[in-house]
């Protein structure tokens, strides 16, 4: 009888020496399963001791004594594993069932067909033996997993028995039955499930669960500590299936975090003599936006030093006034700029903060993105800055304009051209500002002082900057537009009075435009100056988005700047991130300057450092644009 048809007959178990047992071919089992999968099942055989299940074998032909393994090849092979390592002897028993009768390809077939213990079932099996006694510990030498992993089977365990039905079924996937586990309780958990319409996914129960919560490794956690937050109360939910937790009260988080920088600066302040102090908790603080920095004062510096630098300026002022500009001009330019780098940077290891700048300065304290306190020193307020500068040109008798000495004449004209530019089109959006201005300048005009500042020029004159330059700015461009929005067909009447009589039919709206645009175009202004408050007073009422309409450019800003300018608006700017451009020249200084503001910055920024790069595209403008609140 053809033996493939035979029923298949097996023996009573029987403990069989591993050496007298052999692999055979017709184990379905050729290839090994995943390593990890390996180790558990060699781990739980060191543990038990034992082989708990049996393999089925027959006997060798050309082997007396010996047996060819059909099926349970892999408890096999695992058992010679721990033989191999000497846990076990040669002679290990390993229980068998002695197959007699049958095809022994279709035992090996008929094993390995057998359905896998789903996972849900495994969390329910690991609960009850931790319910009847067994340590975490033994569990997990048992199935060759860490105490970590037998731990978060525990906490699925605990997910309510809906959810866990569902994920059976196929309706929802364990990561989303592990988002469930950060709910409170069972009774959460079902509530929610139902809220969601039973086939969820993992994100929108994290969602439901964490929107008002921030992540344990936020900044401000970091600095005060996870610890430090828990003692004064505050909630914390779990999360064993990623490498942060969920921080519940992010309030309690500032005010803990405030109150530990607050007092840390300070400290700081007393030691080191800062006349006050300023903390913020704001994640991409920039400085430049409310303070000025201090230039620390020279102390004891040698006048070999002073006489070399005054040298190397007198140099490099005498090769950029060549009218025949080369590439040796270049080349001579870019070493006396060098040697002037490195003198100029010997100097400043002879700077110091006097103890007069440090009383009139503010220490700014900030936490970065690791958790840790930043110090920014040697700063002061804009307000404080314009007086102490307001005081200077009274004693010296100038009227400089303000944080503009440095830049070339032609390049201030052109940004005060821009500037008033933008200031008349903001007034356009100011219709009641733009009647106040009139108001005020006829009253001044009429029943004041002529000569004293009106805000526009009541010869009526419209104010348009006369390089062609300015014609196609965006400024005008805007400005462009809102007048092909007025409604002058009142002026086609034959003659002033019927032209007259026609704009007195216009309605209110119409009217307020033309005035408005009318007083807007006589809006006199240039950089910003400490002796225009008048004009300075109406463009802080207006406050113009400047950044809007202006860009700096290489053409129209950053080539006409000296090196130097360049230098320091970067140090400014980026602080230490610039160190190393500091050594460019100047055309590689003016195409980084160029490229930052007017191009797509690199896709591979942090977020960090991307959001603050914006920032400072957003905000940064020449000096003298902002009006004195800015």
């Amino acid at each position: 009888m053809n033996q493939v048809n035979e029923a298949v007959t097996l023996s009573e178990i029987v403990n069989i020496p591993y050496h007298c047992l052999r692999r055979t071919g017709d184990n379905m089992r050729t290839v090994n399963p995943s390593q990890e999968d390996d180790q558990k099942l060699i781990a739980n055989i060191r543990a038990t001791g034992a082989v708990l299940q049996n393999l089925v074998v027959t006997p060798l032909d050309d082997e007396e004594g010996c047996y060819g393994v059909n099926a349970g090849g892999r408890r096999f092979g695992a058992v010679g594993v721990l033989v191999k390592d000497g846990v076990f002897p040669d002679d290990f028993p390993v229980p068998c069932r002695v197959q007699t009768g049958g095809s022994r390809s279709a035992v090996s077939v008929a094993e390995n067909l057998k359905a896998a213990v789903h996972p849900a079932d495994e969390f329910n099996a690991f609960k009850k033996m931790r319910n009847d006694g067994m340590e975490v510990a033994t569990i997990a030498n048992h199935y060759g997993i860490s105490e970590f992993q037998v731990h978060q089977r525990l906490k699925l365990a605990q997910v309510a028995p809906m959810i866990l039905n569902a994920y059976r079924r196929g309706d929802i996937e364990l990561d989303t039955v592990m988002a469930f586990t950060l709910a409170e309780n069972q009774k959460a958990q079902t509530a929610l499930f139902k809220d969601l319409g039973g086939r969820c996914l993992a994100w929108q129960v994290k969602r439901a669960l964490t929107n008002e919560t921030v992540r344990s490794d936020d900044r401000l956690v970091k600095y005060i500590g996870l610890d430090a937050y828990k003692d004064a109360g505050g909630k914390v939910l779990a999360d064993m299936f990623e490498d942060y937790d969920h921080i519940c009260d992010f309030e309690l988080v500032e005010q803990l975090a405030g109150e530990k920088l607050t007092k840390a600066a300070e400290r700081i302040r007393k030691c080191e003599g800062w006349g006050d102090v300023f903390t913020t908790l704001e994640r991409h603080f920039h400085v430049y936006d409310a303070y000025v920095r201090m230039q620390p004062d020279s102390v004891n510096v040698p006048d070999e030093l002073n006489e070399r630098i005054a040298a190397l300026n007198t140099a490099r002022d005498r090769i950029c006034d060549e009218d025949d500009w080369s590439e040796e001009s270049e080349d001579q330019l870019g070493k006396v700029d060098d040697e002037l780098e490195a003198a100029e940077k010997e100097r400043d290891g002879y700077r110091a903060f006097t103890a007069e700048q440090k009383n009139a300065g503010v220490l700014v304290a900030t936490i970065n993105h690791n958790g840790k306190v930043e110090y920014d020193r040697g700063l002061m307020t804009k307000a404080a800055a314009r007086a102490a500068k307001s005081k200077e040109n009274k004693a010296s008798g100038g009227e400089e304009t303000v944080a503009t000495a440095t830049l070339p004449q032609a390049l201030l004209t052109d940004l005060g051209s821009h500037r008033q530019q933008i200031a008349r089109v903001a007034m356009l959006s100011n219709p009641s500002l733009a009647e106040d201005v009139l108001l005020f300048a006829l009253v001044q005009n009429v029943i004041g002082d002529y000569w004293n500042g009106k805000g526009i020029n009541l010869r009526a004159e419209s104010n348009e900057p006369m390089d062609e330059r300015f014609r196609e700015t965006d400024a005008a461009v805007a400005w462009a537009k809102a007048k092909s929005k007025l409604f002058l067909e009142f002026k086609s009447a034959d003659g002033e009075a019927a032209q007259f009589a026609a704009l007195r039919k216009l309605t209110p709206k119409r009217k307020q435009a033309l005035l408005t645009f009318c007083v807007a175009a006589c809006f006199e202004t240039g950089l910003m100056r400490e002796d225009e408050s008048l004009n300075e007073l109406i463009i802080e009422t207006m406050a113009p988005d400047y950044a809007e309409h202006f860009r700096p450019t290489d053409a129209e800003y950053f080539k006409r700047l000296k090196r130097d300018g360049l230098v320091e608006l970067g140090e400014k700017l980026f602080g230490a991130e610039f160190e190393e451009r500091k050594k460019w020249k100047k055309g590689q200084l003016v195409t980084f300057f160029h490229d930052f503001f007017n191009k797509p910055l690199p896709s591979d920024l942090d977020e960090e450092t991307r959001a603050k790069y914006e920032s400072i595209r957003a905000h940064w403008l020449p000096d003298g644009f902002l009006n004195p609140a800015g």
